[in-house]
């Protein structure tokens, strides 16, 4: 199969000036960093061509701060964004993905680094704000589905395209998409319009705090603005929308599950296949090299699943579940021995290729003996590392790669990604380095401050929870989830009492049931920091 021999350009853009003390005090040298300081692949693989396209939104835009209203209070509830002006767009360009709000953060509130080139100090302070992009949709995607593919932005986000508001979407954290079919002009200019209030904004003054959404951390909870990549995305009307790789080894079974969905006009008979291939990395083993995303799947298939066929109406979705005996035809994914393979999904219709999907995997599954955590059907121990998530230096392959190696060669193999969800890179970097992952969610009580008694923070809650699972559960890295981090030793500090105690820990465990029900293949789910909730919790 054909090698990923290049990579995108993703994530933030870094000036590091070094000041060399010599015989001349006032003698100093750029070092500029000649290689890709974040090697980042995009949305579409070869593989997947020419059914899927992408084209990478990064890079300049505009941003107009918007100030906060007279007489606004904090704490009872966010205030209306108005319309951006026309005139009003700061002549300082933005380049995304960057938080507008950086060095604000770096300076003061948990960081030690500096970005540059950097923002006008008026932006630090700015709590809500446009954002401006001119694109085009090429002429050649006429007739397929167009989204824009934000995977993360950092606060309450509306989004307009030439005009008109399409969606509005509020977790700092997780990805979400945007179809723009029916608005987008093909082969023409594009404006897309983002307008983003800070997550404090939206804070309610309850008995016992005031936060009414999953804050993260600290800087989680700092920023403002669109802190990860964008996408345009083409993909077909009828496609694999989504796919779930189940390694299931007890049961020597591999299952997959395609979620298939028809954008099209007319009801449509298709038929599901797909195959399996071991995935090779062609990246280096030293700290230049090691982290760029290079790879190919050998040419063999290791596994072939026989088309199962599905009628799907317009404007439906179903889903179609594909299974294989294993045997001997896949290895295992272990921390001593990372085996990855690549699926690749197709969908035919009318006898022709109407779409494909690539997802990896490893063929590995986490379980339970008595108290023991095993890995295929074998007890192993965790021995990891974990901590706060904290801005631009984390933001790239290379630190993610870094830090595993670093664990790796002092005996670890694993992480729990703390108080927030990372950059889905990390948990790439895991899988391919052998790095088992707690992948926890950004309920972090640790401050204290969450106003349960407001109705819309458990909605919140679990939209969020949602999210990571969606996200995460192909990742072979990851052994459980950690639904929330805290929880009832912030409320013994503040002192809630037992009727709000026992409902806060009814819903907290009705999360991880969810997260149960999407991803019935671990059996780790846990509240970090908390006991396993009168045993109804499995951790």
């Amino acid at each position: 199969m054909e090698s990923r021999g290049k990579f995108r350009t993703m994530g933030f853009l870094i000036f590091v000036v070094v000041a060399f003390s010599t015989s001349m005090p006032a003698a100093r040298a750029s070092v500029v960093y000649k290689r890709v300081f974040a090697p980042q692949e995009g949305l579409v693989t070869r593989l997947e061509k020419p059914f899927r396209e992408e084209l990478c939104l990064n890079g300049k835009w505009r941003f107009q701060p918007i100030p906060l209203p007279s007489g606004w209070n904090q704490g009872g509830g966010a205030p209306l964004l108005p319309a951006p002006k026309s005139g009003a767009w700061d002549k300082t360009p933005i380049r995304i993905p960057s938080p507008w709000n950086i060095n604000s953060f770096s300076s003061g509130d948990g960081g030690d680094f500096i970005s540059y080139p950097d923002y006008p100090e008026s932006w630090k302070h700015a709590s809500m704000g446009w954002l401006k992009k001119v694109f085009r949709v090429p002429v050649g995607w006429r007739g397929a589905r167009v989204f824009l593919n934000f995977q993360a932005v950092a606060g309450d986000t509306e989004i307009r395209v030439n005009g008109k508001v399409l969606t509005r979407h509020f977790d700092s954290f997780m990805p979400f998409r945007v179809d723009i079919t029916d608005v987008a002009r093909f082969g023409a200019d594009n404006e897309l319009l983002v307008g983003i209030r800070k997550s404090n904004l939206f804070n309610v003054t309850g008995t016992y705090g005031f936060y009414t959404y999953p804050t993260g951390s600290f800087w989680g909870d700092h920023i403002a603005g669109v802190w990860q990549d964008v996408f345009l995305e083409k993909v077909p009307r009828v496609r694999a929308d989504d796919v779930f790789i189940k390694p299931l080894v007890s049961k020597d079974t591999l299952e997959i599950e395609v979620r298939v969905r028809n954008d099209s006009k007319a009801k449509e008979r298709v038929r599901v296949g797909a195959k399996v291939y071991p995935w090779v990395s062609l990246a280096g083993n030293d700290v230049e090299t090691g982290p760029e995303p290079l790879w190919k799947l050998n040419e063999n298939a290791s596994l072939e699943f026989k088309g199962s066929g599905a009628e799907i109406g317009a404007g439906k979705e179903g889903v179609v579940t594909l299974r294989a005996s294993v045997g001997d035809k896949l290895k295992f994914w272990t921390p001593d021995t990372p085996n990855l393979y690549g699926v690749v999904v197709e969908i035919n219709k009318n006898g022709k290729p109407a779409d494909r999907r690539y997802v990896r995997f490893g063929w590995r599954q986490f379980g339970f003996d008595g108290a023991k955590l095993t890995l295929n059907g074998e007890p192993i121990q965790a021995l990891g590392d974990a901590w706060h998530f904290m801005g631009v230096p984390q933001m790239t392959r290379r630190y993610a790669w870094a830090w595993f190696k670093m664990l790796k060669d002092a005996g670890g193999n694993a992480v729990r990604l703390h108080a927030q969800p990372y950059p889905e890179f990390y948990l790439d970097m895991a899988d391919e380095l052998g790095v088992m992952v707690l992948d926890e969610s950004a309920i972090w009580a640790s401050h204290c401050s969450f106003n349960y008694e407001a109705p819309e923070t458990f909605g919140r809650f679990k939209r969020h929870v949602e999210a990571l699972v969606m996200r995460d559960r192909n990742h072979p890295a990851v052994f459980g989830w950690s639904v929330a981090n805290e929880i009832n030793p912030a409320m013994g500090v503040k002192r809630v009492p037992k009727e709000l105690y026992d409902r806060v820990d009814d819903n907290i465990v009705r999360l991880a049931r969810r997260m149960m029900e999407l991803d019935p293949t671990r059996p780790w789910v846990s509240s970090d920091g908390d006991d396993d909730m009168n045993g109804r919790l499995p951790v």
